[in-house]
């Protein structure tokens, strides 16, 4: 009975394909992450959802969930492998009775907010559960990866027990944490892009896509590493050795290229935001680790091609280095206010959608390493009255708290009727970026969003939110590239403290910067010790090495003492 149902699949897809339509298969997702299993609930209303955005594009015919339903057993095992490549899956074809396979798996699970770890308990007080989902689209035929994003979604979570060993809830005053964690599914699958569907054939080159990388040109050659890998886990042990391989594989090219020798990629955040760069992965040998744990030994078949290309397309997009090169902005501080700067139809400081633009600038320049300082910490309200002014009135606030950027933003909203009991709504993030010590207007960015909404001000509320999201999808990542820009123009930010010194050893040091054309500011002074803010291209290694030689040089009586990242001590000999 199964195989004339699946013949019966398979019937009606060719016959759609003849017409020029193309069939489309939904998996159900499947958890990655072992110790958090996915809702039934959340996984059907997830196939729908889905399913609702393949159904609404012209040219595609959803497969019946029927014929799904019965082969999802076997789908589990393709969307639960990492790697999502031709080796995982070489009998695809022979399974799923349609020409594309939509696949969606649960890569993570992140939780913030007032909580406690024991062992495998999570006793949550408050907090916000993060879901980060890998949707893929596959071609059935060849197994090959057309396209794919990379979502996250959140959800509120309020008194919860956790046991992850035992993956369920022990205890909660409302939603379990399988509940909590289907919704924030749910959120991100509803940031997914409809224009990845348009790498069908026929269907053009995909756009905006999420987490992609470079695309490979023409057939590249690949490498096998043999790798071992450590991790709490078999399956983190498996992940590390992959991204061993694929860093030993990208090591070896950069050190032979001057444009790319002297940084350090980040290459467990490559592995998992690039498509293609791991063709295979052979487990050779797994053994427990005394006192927890697994290492993994393995054979990684590694795509040399891809991985250069990719490396290459990062130099060239500032953003793209910010998030794949290791680099310290930890010394740069951001603030991040907000204003109607007078404007009539800009919405409230505390109003929902210009609290999220606010927060979602904030959370990608700290992810970007940045120290963020919060308008409550400059008290802002107490000087942003929202009116013209407010650009030179949060200049002066971030100089005064010493930020070397400050970023304004105004959330405008409008709405047109277009039908009866329908309005589009319209909205405006302008973004400004200043340098607080000159004063310069070094970023900006005007945003521009909309989304159908019911009439109605409740109505006009929720879809001035989704406008705003619409707005910020590409203008924050846009602001984000030009305050990288500033930055890396600038140099590295680095901390020199003189420490245990006269004044006239202080003097002397500042003297011996400027007259090495060395650019600096006074962070900090006090009785025996002064703090200084430099820019300078080279890191602090270098930087030390040479105020140790320019200080000898001049006869200045201080040794150095200390380094901590970016920040670099002198002593001198007593005051």
């Amino acid at each position: 009975m199964r195989a004339i149902l699946l013949l019966a699949a398979w019937l009606v897809s060719a016959a759609a394909l003849a017409q020029g339509e193309r069939v489309v298969a939904i998996a159900q997702p499947e958890t990655q992450v072992p110790e958090y299993p996915i809702p039934s609930s959340a996984a059907g209303q997830a196939a729908d959802l889905l399913g609702r955005m393949v159904a609404g594009t012209p040219g595609l015919k959803l497969l019946d969930r029927g014929a799904m339903a019965r082969i999802q057993a076997q789908i589990k095992e393709i969307v639960t492998n990492p790697l999502y490549d031709q080796k995982a899956i070489p009998d695809l074809g022979k399974i799923v009775p349609a020409g594309f396979l939509l696949a969606t798996a649960l890569t993570g699970v992140e939780v913030e907010g007032e909580f406690e770890e024991n062992g495998a308990i999570l006793d949550i007080e408050k907090g916000t559960v993060i879901a980060k989902l890998a949707v893929r689209l596959i071609a059935v035929e060849t197994g090959q990866v057309l396209s794919g994003q990379a979502v996250e979604g959140q959800a509120p979570i309020k008194s919860v027990i956790y046991d992850r060993r035992r993956r369920k809830t022990r205890d909660s005053e409302g939603p379990g944490f399988e509940q909590v964690l289907g919704r924030a599914m749910l959120a991100a699958l509803a940031k997914v892009d409809r224009t990845m569907l348009a790498s069908l054939p026929g269907g053009g080159a995909p756009s905006g896509t999420v987490g992609r990388g470079p695309a490979a040109s023409g057939s590249l050659a690949s490498t096998i590493i043999e790798t071992r890998g450590e991790g709490t886990t078999c399956q983190a042990a498996r992940q590390a050795a992959l991204k061993r391989a694929v860093e030993q594989v990208g090591q070896t090219y950069v050190s032979s290229k001057t444009q790319v020798r002297d940084m350090q990629f980040d290459y467990g955040r490559i592995v998992s935001a690039v498509e293609g760069l791991v063709k295979g992965v052979k487990e050779l040998s797994s053994e427990q680790i005394a006192g927890g744990g697994c290492r993994v030994t393995a054979a990684v078949e590694v795509v040399e091609g891809k991985l250069h290309e990719t490396l290459d397309a990062f130099v060239k997009d500032r953003l793209a280095m910010a998030t794949f090169v290791k680099q310290d902005f930890a010394n740069r501080s951001v603030a991040v206010l907000y204003s109607t700067r007078g404007m009539p139809e800009a919405l409230a400081r505390d109003s929902k959608p210009a609290e999220a633009a606010v927060d979602n600038v904030q959370k990608r320049l700290a992810e970007l390493g940045f120290d963020v300082k919060l308008a409550a910490q400059l008290k802002a309200d107490q000087t942003l009255k929202g009116g013209a002014n407010d650009d030179d009135a949060a200049i002066g606030l971030a100089k005064a708290a010493q930020a070397d950027a400050v970023v304004l933003l105004t959330l405008s909203a409008g709405r047109r009727r277009i039908d009866q009991g329908v309005q589009v709504v319209l909205a405006s993030l302008l973004m400004k970026a200043y340098e607080p010590g000159t004063r310069r207007l070094f970023g900006t960015v005007d945003a521009k969003g909309q989304t159908v909404a019911a009439e109605g001000d409740f109505a006009l509320a929720e879809g001035a939110a989704r406008a705003a999201v619409d707005a910020a999808k590409d203008g924050v990542p846009e602001l984000l590239k030009q305050v990288v820009a500033h930055f890396q123009s600038r140099g590295n930010t680095l901390l020199l403290a003189i420490d245990n010194a006269p004044a006239k050893v202080m003097e002397q040091v500042e003297d011996l910067l400027a007259a090495n054309g060395i650019d600096y500011a006074v962070e900090r002074q006090a009785e025996g010790q002064l703090v200084l803010k430099v820019q300078t291209a080279e890191d602090a290694a270098a930087f030390r090495a040479r105020v140790r030689r320019l200080a000898q040089a001049a006869g200045i009586d201080i040794r150095a003492s200390g380094m901590d990242g970016g920040r670099i001590t002198f002593s001198g000999q007593g005051r």
